[in-house]
């Protein structure tokens, strides 16, 4: 049961971070704009394409594999772990130093504190069953 659970978790995942990234390599602009960033230049924009784009739909891929393989829901889950581990700390540490005043952020920061805590219930869940 909690590997079927691990695998649609997986798959969600892999489909957001696929969507976001194709979304993010279409069109940069109205992305970056909903976020508050803002390129100045061709290469702020390839950035944009390249990091935000390419790379989130390297990680959709990726987990969409892991979450189609039973065997392989365990890496994919650490990656989660890994990815929203980082987001979540980067995320806090700049509310702390820059304290952004948009609801936006808090959000941000809700889903991602929350995707982190079911990737950790997983990893840890699929642990102690094994």
């Amino acid at each position: 049961m909690l590997t079927k659970l691990a695998q649609g978790y997986l798959l969600l995942q892999g489909i957001v971070f696929f969507g976001l990234g194709v979304w993010f390599l279409i069109e940069p602009i109205t992305m970056a704009s909903a976020i508050g960033l803002i390129p100045e230049s061709p290469a702020g924009f390839t950035e944009l394409r390249a990091v935000y784009g390419g790379l989130e739909i390297a990680l959709g891929i990726f987990l969409v594999v892991t979450g189609c393989r039973a065997n392989w829901s365990e890496i994919g889950l650490w990656l989660l772990l890994s990815c929203y581990g980082g987001i979540t700390t980067g995320r806090i540490i700049g509310i702390l130093l820059d304290q952004p005043d948009d609801i936006f952020t808090l959000e941000l920061l809700s889903f991602e504190a929350g995707s982190l805590l079911i990737a950790i219930l997983l990893v840890f869940g699929k642990k102690r069953s094994s």
